[in-house]
């Protein structure tokens, strides 16, 4: 699949276009997706060094945010929240006026935020990718033809210079 990444997006954006090889959300078991939302909420207290998160406030939270995944963002893959969440606690999705903290409505304005900027341009971008991709493809088969067909008159041509008469020189699956 890497070989098939448009060569142009970022790091980010690459990721982006990776994490699409898993499940998308909507196929996934909600204790899953709260298994895995609990660990990234983990993962952003310790990045931001708040401390820890742990017992019926982490189950909350991992409730809350699988619930919005759901339900707000059920085109996205598992890993690709996860990354977000991580990221977004790395301030990478950070605005002015954000708190320093880790909260539903800022784990899920991080996510909004990486599909405006990050997700957007690189499935745009791969978009993009693709159809030149298909267009090369496309040339590719045009010009093989016609090198068939220039074989093919070539052939019919030898042997009309043969003598035998043309109709009998034509192969049945060219048609004159």
């Amino acid at each position: 699949l890497e070989k098939n990444v448009a060569p142009n997006l970022t790091v980010l954006e690459k990721k982006a276009i990776m994490h699409t090889i898993h499940p998308l959300i909507k196929e996934l078991k909600i204790d899953v997706i709260e298994d895995n939302v609990a660990q990234s909420i983990v993962s952003a207290f310790a990045i931001r060094n708040i401390g820890t998160v742990g017992g019926k406030q982490l189950d909350l939270m991992a409730q809350s945010v699988a619930q919005d995944l759901t339900e707000q963002f059920k085109g996205f893959r598992l890993t690709e929240i996860v990354m977000v969440i991580e990221n977004g606690a790395k301030g990478m999705y950070e605005r002015d006026g954000d708190l320093t903290t880790v909260s539903v409505e800022l784990i899920l304005k991080w996510i909004r935020r990486y599909a405006e900027t990050t997700r957007k341009e690189a499935l745009h971008k791969q978009r993009i990718h693709e159809e030149k991709e298909a267009e090369k493809d496309k040339e590719k088969d045009r010009a093989l033809g016609e090198l068939e067909l220039k074989k093919e008159i070539n052939r019919v041509y030898a042997v009309f210079l043969t003598g035998k008469p043309l109709n009998e020189c034509v192969n049945t699956d060219y048609y004159v």
